[in-house]
């Protein structure tokens, strides 16, 4: 196949990106750098020395905590807003779910389909209770749109919804023009 593949990009306001063809630009790291998406699972799930369950992301994901118990994560958070989480098994634990920091419009929590009321501690919901096999949480954060300050910059913004980052096609610019770029920057 001739599928581009792009890294180390330009991250100015309006750069272009220089794509890799199969006849040349082929950089060393392409190959490696592909590994660390078959590392994002690593993120979802964390589990404290007291048994607390943290979900980090929201993911369709199956976590299995022990012989005895298993969350199942389901949803499709990006588009719906919204995560399922699943007890099969059972249990006396804490799950705790993150509150994003950009869920300025707040979130909902139904435990088994009846809306729950929490403060979020430290930045998660704290739900601790004895779980039963078949109990399940539906999570909600509705997304907005909002400004985020770039990391090297207070002047610059991201156009932000929600966790996700508004682009736009800003045109096209020839490949000879994008390097002058690259190696003015």
């Amino acid at each position: 196949t001739t599928a581009g593949k792009t890294y180390f990009v330009n991250t100015e306001f309006g750069g272009h990106k220089i794509y890799h063809n199969k006849d040349g630009h082929f950089w060393c790291c392409t190959a490696t750098g592909l590994e660390s998406f078959a590392k994002l699972q690593y993120g979802i799930y964390y589990k404290n020395t007291a048994g607390d369950i943290s979900v980090n992301t929201f993911y369709p994901s199956t976590y299995k905590v022990s012989n005895d118990l298993t969350l199942v994560q389901s949803g499709n958070f990006y588009e719906t807003q919204n995560t399922k989480i699943t007890i099969q098994g059972s249990g006396d634990f804490a799950l705790r779910l993150r509150v994003p920091a950009w869920a300025k419009d707040g979130f909902t929590v139904k435990i088994n389909g009846t809306e729950q009321s929490f403060t979020p501690q430290n930045g998660f919901i704290v739900i601790d209770r004895v779980w039963n096999d078949g109990d399940y949480v539906d999570y909600n954060v509705p997304f907005s749109i909002w400004l985020k300050t770039l990391n090297t910059t207070t002047n610059e913004k991201a156009m932000m919804y929600g966790p996700l980052t508004m682009v736009c096609k800003m045109g096209a610019v020839s490949e000879s023009e994008c390097i002058k770029s690259y190696l003015e920057y």
